[in-house]
Protein backbone atom coordinates (compact mmCIF):
# COMPACT_ATOMS: atom_id res chain seq x y z
CA UNK A 1 0.00 0.00 0.00
CA UNK A 2 1.19 3.34 -1.12
CA UNK A 3 -0.71 5.98 1.30
CA UNK A 4 -0.51 9.77 1.20
CA UNK A 5 -1.97 12.97 2.99
CA UNK A 6 -5.08 14.78 2.50
CA UNK A 7 -8.51 15.35 2.55
CA UNK A 8 -9.47 13.44 -0.58
CA UNK A 9 -9.92 9.80 -1.44
CA UNK A 10 -7.04 7.74 -2.40
CA UNK A 11 -6.90 6.19 -5.76
CA UNK A 12 -7.63 2.60 -5.65
CA UNK A 13 -5.95 0.18 -7.63
CA UNK A 14 -5.75 -3.74 -7.93
CA UNK A 15 -2.72 -4.10 -10.12
CA UNK A 16 1.24 -3.05 -8.95
CA UNK A 17 1.94 -2.81 -12.33
CA UNK A 18 -0.81 -0.89 -13.44
CA UNK A 19 0.23 1.84 -11.08
CA UNK A 20 3.87 1.37 -12.31
CA UNK A 21 2.49 2.40 -15.89
CA UNK A 22 0.14 5.20 -15.27
CA UNK A 23 3.34 6.78 -13.03
CA UNK A 24 5.55 6.22 -16.60
CA UNK A 25 3.04 7.76 -18.55
CA UNK A 26 4.38 11.01 -18.74
CA UNK A 27 7.74 9.33 -20.11
CA UNK A 28 5.97 7.56 -22.79
CA UNK A 29 4.75 10.54 -24.06
CA UNK A 30 7.46 12.13 -24.30
CA UNK A 31 8.98 9.01 -26.14
CA UNK A 32 6.27 7.82 -28.29
CA UNK A 33 3.10 9.61 -28.01
CA UNK A 34 1.38 6.75 -30.12
CA UNK A 35 3.06 4.28 -27.23
CA UNK A 36 1.25 5.77 -24.72
CA UNK A 37 -2.49 5.69 -26.59
CA UNK A 38 -2.09 1.83 -26.88
CA UNK A 39 -1.17 1.50 -22.94
CA UNK A 40 -4.24 3.39 -22.18
CA UNK A 41 -6.43 1.02 -24.08
CA UNK A 42 -5.94 -0.94 -20.62
CA UNK A 43 -9.42 0.48 -18.63
CA UNK A 44 -7.36 0.75 -15.26
CA UNK A 45 -3.83 2.27 -16.42
CA UNK A 46 -5.89 4.53 -18.31
CA UNK A 47 -7.78 4.94 -14.78
CA UNK A 48 -5.31 5.33 -12.76
CA UNK A 49 -3.02 7.60 -15.22
CA UNK A 50 -5.94 10.07 -15.19
CA UNK A 51 -6.70 9.93 -11.13
CA UNK A 52 -3.02 10.97 -11.30
CA UNK A 53 -2.75 13.65 -13.65
CA UNK A 54 -5.52 15.14 -12.00
CA UNK A 55 -3.66 15.39 -8.61
CA UNK A 56 -6.87 15.06 -6.15
CA UNK A 57 -6.15 12.09 -4.19
CA UNK A 58 -4.25 11.25 -0.99
CA UNK A 59 -2.30 8.78 -1.96
CA UNK A 60 -2.65 5.15 -3.63
CA UNK A 61 -4.12 2.08 -2.36
CA UNK A 62 -2.94 -1.11 -3.80
CA UNK A 63 -5.26 -4.17 -3.07
CA UNK A 64 -3.44 -6.87 -4.66
CA UNK A 65 -0.34 -7.28 -7.03
CA UNK A 66 -1.57 -9.60 -9.45
CA UNK A 67 0.63 -9.50 -13.10
CA UNK A 68 -0.89 -10.13 -16.18
CA UNK A 69 2.29 -11.93 -17.57
CA UNK A 70 6.04 -11.82 -18.68
CA UNK A 71 5.29 -9.05 -21.59
CA UNK A 72 3.88 -6.91 -19.16
CA UNK A 73 6.59 -6.96 -17.00
CA UNK A 74 9.10 -6.70 -20.07
CA UNK A 75 7.20 -2.93 -21.27
CA UNK A 76 7.74 -1.78 -17.87
CA UNK A 77 11.69 -2.72 -17.77
CA UNK A 78 11.53 -0.47 -21.13
CA UNK A 79 9.59 2.26 -19.52
CA UNK A 80 11.73 2.32 -16.28
CA UNK A 81 14.77 2.31 -18.72
CA UNK A 82 13.26 5.22 -21.19
CA UNK A 83 12.97 7.19 -17.51
CA UNK A 84 16.12 6.98 -16.64
CA UNK A 85 17.06 8.80 -20.34
CA UNK A 86 15.09 11.62 -19.56
CA UNK A 87 15.82 12.30 -16.20
CA UNK A 88 19.79 12.04 -17.71
CA UNK A 89 18.80 15.07 -19.10
CA UNK A 90 17.19 17.04 -16.25
CA UNK A 91 18.72 15.78 -13.12
CA UNK A 92 21.73 13.07 -13.06
CA UNK A 93 21.40 12.12 -9.37
CA UNK A 94 18.29 10.88 -9.66
CA UNK A 95 18.70 9.19 -13.09
CA UNK A 96 21.28 7.17 -11.42
CA UNK A 97 18.54 6.22 -8.48
CA UNK A 98 16.31 5.16 -10.75
CA UNK A 99 18.54 2.92 -12.67
CA UNK A 100 18.13 0.35 -9.72
CA UNK A 101 14.69 0.09 -10.91
CA UNK A 102 15.94 -1.77 -14.15
CA UNK A 103 16.37 -5.09 -12.92
CA UNK A 104 16.64 -6.74 -16.78
CA UNK A 105 20.53 -7.12 -17.04
CA UNK A 106 20.54 -6.13 -20.76
CA UNK A 107 18.20 -3.26 -20.31
CA UNK A 108 20.12 -1.99 -17.50
CA UNK A 109 23.52 -2.57 -19.13
CA UNK A 110 21.91 -0.55 -22.49
CA UNK A 111 20.46 2.57 -20.00
CA UNK A 112 24.16 2.68 -18.30
CA UNK A 113 25.58 3.47 -21.71
CA UNK A 114 22.79 6.16 -22.68
CA UNK A 115 23.23 7.81 -18.96
CA UNK A 116 27.15 7.53 -19.31
CA UNK A 117 26.58 10.00 -21.56
CA UNK A 118 24.34 12.09 -20.14
CA UNK A 119 26.14 12.83 -17.43
CA UNK A 120 29.72 12.69 -19.20
CA UNK A 121 30.24 16.37 -18.02
CA UNK A 122 28.15 16.43 -14.85
CA UNK A 123 29.73 13.41 -13.18
CA UNK A 124 32.48 12.27 -15.15
CA UNK A 125 33.60 9.50 -12.91
CA UNK A 126 30.34 7.96 -12.55
CA UNK A 127 30.17 8.37 -16.24
CA UNK A 128 33.00 5.74 -16.72
CA UNK A 129 31.61 3.41 -14.06
CA UNK A 130 28.56 3.50 -15.85
CA UNK A 131 30.72 2.42 -19.41
CA UNK A 132 32.55 0.37 -17.63
CA UNK A 133 29.51 -1.42 -16.08
CA UNK A 134 27.73 -1.50 -19.34
CA UNK A 135 30.59 -3.60 -21.18
CA UNK A 136 31.20 -5.60 -18.13
CA UNK A 137 27.17 -6.99 -18.59
CA UNK A 138 27.47 -7.11 -22.36
CA UNK A 139 30.63 -9.91 -21.76
CA UNK A 140 28.16 -11.97 -19.47
CA UNK A 141 25.15 -11.73 -21.56
CA UNK A 142 24.74 -14.49 -23.96
CA UNK A 143 21.77 -14.17 -25.93
CA UNK A 144 22.57 -12.04 -29.17
CA UNK A 145 19.10 -10.27 -29.31
CA UNK A 146 19.99 -9.04 -26.05
CA UNK A 147 23.54 -8.54 -27.02
CA UNK A 148 22.34 -6.38 -29.76
CA UNK A 149 20.16 -4.73 -27.19
CA UNK A 150 23.17 -3.47 -25.96
CA UNK A 151 25.72 -2.75 -28.14
CA UNK A 152 23.05 -0.55 -30.04
CA UNK A 153 22.93 1.92 -27.33
CA UNK A 154 26.74 1.61 -26.11
CA UNK A 155 27.85 2.30 -30.03
CA UNK A 156 26.16 5.50 -29.62
CA UNK A 157 27.67 6.47 -26.24
CA UNK A 158 30.97 5.78 -27.77
CA UNK A 159 30.62 7.28 -30.71
CA UNK A 160 29.91 10.62 -29.40
CA UNK A 161 32.51 10.21 -26.72
CA UNK A 162 34.90 9.82 -30.24
CA UNK A 163 36.70 6.72 -28.12
CA UNK A 164 36.96 4.98 -31.41
CA UNK A 165 39.52 1.61 -29.91
CA UNK A 166 36.26 0.64 -27.99
CA UNK A 167 34.05 1.68 -31.00
CA UNK A 168 35.68 -0.94 -32.71
CA UNK A 169 35.19 -3.73 -30.43
CA UNK A 170 31.47 -2.99 -30.50
CA UNK A 171 31.50 -2.74 -34.21
CA UNK A 172 33.01 -5.95 -34.43
CA UNK A 173 30.93 -8.02 -31.69
CA UNK A 174 27.41 -6.50 -33.55
CA UNK A 175 28.26 -8.17 -36.54
CA UNK A 176 28.81 -11.27 -34.53
CA UNK A 177 25.92 -10.42 -32.82
CA UNK A 178 23.73 -10.23 -35.58
CA UNK A 179 25.15 -13.61 -37.51
CA UNK A 180 23.84 -15.11 -34.86
CA UNK A 181 20.41 -13.33 -34.26
CA UNK A 182 17.28 -13.26 -36.22
CA UNK A 183 15.80 -10.34 -38.83
CA UNK A 184 14.85 -9.03 -35.35
CA UNK A 185 18.43 -7.52 -34.60
CA UNK A 186 19.19 -6.24 -38.43
CA UNK A 187 17.55 -2.76 -37.49
CA UNK A 188 20.10 -2.42 -34.90
CA UNK A 189 22.66 -3.38 -37.13
CA UNK A 190 22.13 -1.04 -39.60
CA UNK A 191 22.29 2.02 -37.04
CA UNK A 192 25.33 0.87 -35.81
CA UNK A 193 26.51 0.51 -38.97
CA UNK A 194 25.46 4.44 -39.38
CA UNK A 195 26.51 5.70 -36.28
CA UNK A 196 30.09 4.50 -36.73
CA UNK A 197 30.44 5.75 -40.07
CA UNK A 198 32.12 8.66 -40.17
CA UNK A 199 34.76 7.21 -37.72
CA UNK A 200 36.08 4.31 -39.40
CA UNK A 201 34.50 3.77 -42.97
CA UNK A 202 37.16 1.09 -43.95
CA UNK A 203 36.59 -1.31 -41.03
CA UNK A 204 33.03 -1.31 -41.15
CA UNK A 205 33.16 -1.50 -45.06
CA UNK A 206 35.21 -4.44 -44.92
CA UNK A 207 32.62 -5.88 -41.89
CA UNK A 208 30.15 -5.32 -44.31
CA UNK A 209 31.98 -7.34 -46.76
CA UNK A 210 32.18 -10.52 -44.86
CA UNK A 211 28.45 -10.38 -44.86
CA UNK A 212 26.79 -13.39 -47.20
CA UNK A 213 23.37 -11.69 -47.90
CA UNK A 214 23.68 -9.56 -50.91
CA UNK A 215 20.67 -7.93 -49.38
CA UNK A 216 21.68 -7.31 -46.15
CA UNK A 217 25.13 -5.89 -47.85
CA UNK A 218 22.89 -3.34 -49.88
CA UNK A 219 21.23 -2.50 -46.91
CA UNK A 220 24.03 -1.76 -45.10
CA UNK A 221 26.02 -0.12 -47.63
CA UNK A 222 22.83 2.30 -47.95
CA UNK A 223 23.34 2.57 -44.23
CA UNK A 224 26.94 3.12 -44.02
CA UNK A 225 26.81 5.94 -47.24
CA UNK A 226 23.95 7.86 -44.70
CA UNK A 227 26.33 7.87 -42.19
CA UNK A 228 28.92 9.34 -43.52
CA UNK A 229 26.96 12.58 -44.08
CA UNK A 230 25.63 12.89 -41.40
CA UNK A 231 26.15 15.77 -38.73
CA UNK A 232 25.33 14.04 -35.67
CA UNK A 233 28.72 13.44 -34.43
CA UNK A 234 32.16 15.31 -33.93
CA UNK A 235 33.48 15.45 -37.45
CA UNK A 236 36.32 13.35 -38.40
CA UNK A 237 39.81 14.99 -39.43
CA UNK A 238 39.03 13.78 -42.90
CA UNK A 239 35.75 12.99 -44.59
CA UNK A 240 35.81 9.91 -46.73
CA UNK A 241 33.14 8.74 -48.87
CA UNK A 242 32.07 5.39 -49.62
CA UNK A 243 32.62 5.37 -53.65
CA UNK A 244 36.76 6.50 -52.27
CA UNK A 245 36.97 4.04 -50.14
CA UNK A 246 35.50 1.29 -52.52
CA UNK A 247 38.12 2.93 -55.84
CA UNK A 248 40.94 2.02 -53.34
CA UNK A 249 40.22 -1.68 -52.79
Amino acid sequence: MVSGKGENAPIIARNRNDVLLAQLMPAVRAVDSAWEQKLREAPEVNRVAKKLEEREHSGITIEGAYSRGSNEARIIQELQMHRVQMLGQESPEQAVKALNDVSDPALHAAASANLALAIKDANPQESARLLAQAWQTLEKTKPPQDRLAILYRLTHTLASLGLQEQLASAVDQSFAAAGESTSAGLYQLTWIVQTSARFMPRHVLDKINDVRSPRLQAELLIALAEGLETEQYPPRKSKTNVGAIQSNQ
